[in-house]
């Protein structure tokens, strides 16, 4: 696989590597054509259906007429579906049976592990964990089951907790990111802040979690604690030059928050976020700890 997506890269002058298809395949599984919205020969845009989910890409292609080699636009996007390819509706009862089946799928596949409560109006649909809660101890996933919310690169890769790099990701980038839309937001606050005045880097991610041993893991107990460990490190590129994902990058964000707020930014994420919307059972809290329930 990785020769045949080299030789595309080479005679098509693509400049991407090939673990950069692999990753996008990962996210998308096989593509399929949906639907030809130009077809002309040298130029093609199409509506293409993703494997692993009911959304699709439109992509568009152009080649030089005197050199067919010669990519002149290249362009893959996220797309709405079109009203043509519009997925036909299920019951309420066919749509839950749907959703059961297709997790009990990937169960068997070792791809998933987790839990889904969905709710209308009020009204309890699903709640239901599936795999285990904790691979190493072999037991299994318990809807209520409480797991940190920020796992580490190693419990996800062996399994160890019934979450996925993804969930674990979005939780910090969800937290952080609302954080600072609501501090713009308010009236008494700047509506910009210089994070490069304050913390002027954009740094690499941590180097990987599976070099950190577990008792240094649980030391890591606050914001500080972590750019106490990584925070010395020189910057990447210099800051605006270009740009880059960084899992640090979030903990700067919180540590801005923290800054910007005057409050502990767990304390923050605690009153601002989980407080309001109901989650009682969700906190910020050191891995040898629980969240008390309501």
């Amino acid at each position: 696989m990785l020769a045949k997506l080299q030789a595309y890269i080479d005679t098509y002058h693509r400049k991407s590597t090939p673990q950069v298809y692999l990753g996008l395949h990962e996210v998308t599984g096989d593509l399929s054509v949906l639907k030809l919205e130009t077809n002309e020969p040298d130029h093609i845009v199409a509506i293409l259906g993703e494997a692993l989910s009911d959304d699709v890409l439109r992509v568009e292609y152009q080649i030089d007429p005197k050199d067919q080699t010669k990519l002149t636009f290249a362009q893959i996007a996220g797309w709405e579906r079109p009203d043509d390819l519009a997925i036909p509706r299920l019951s309420q009862t066919e749509a839950l049976k749907a959703l059961n089946a297709h997790a009990d799928k990937l169960v068997a596949e070792d791809k998933f592990m987790g839990g889904m409560l969905i709710e209308n109006h009020g009204k309890l649909l699903l709640d239901k964990a599936w795999g285990y809660g904790d691979r190493g101890q072999e037991d299994s996933a318990q809807a209520d089951r409480q797991v940190p919310t920020g796992l580490h690169e190693q419990d996800v890769h062996s399994g160890r907790y019934a979450a996925t790099r993804g969930a674990r990701q979005a939780l910090a980038r969800r937290h952080s990111g609302t954080i600072s839309y609501q501090l713009s937001e308010q009236g008494d606050r700047e509506q910009s802040y210089d994070s490069h005045a304050a913390y002027p880097c954009r740094r690499k991610p941590a180097t990987s979690s599976a070099t950190i041993s577990t008792s240094t893991r649980l030391k890591l107990k606050t914001l500080a604690d972590y750019v106490k460990l990584y925070g010395s490190r020189a910057p990447e590129f210099p800051p605006g030059s270009q740009s880059s994902y960084s899992n640090f990058g979030f903990i700067l964000l919180g540590m801005i928050v923290q800054t910007v707020s005057g409050e502990d930014y767990y304390d923050y994420v605690r009153d601002h976020i989980f407080k309001p919307a109901g989650m009682t059972d969700t906190a910020s809290l050191p891995e040898s700890e629980m969240s008390p329930a309501a």
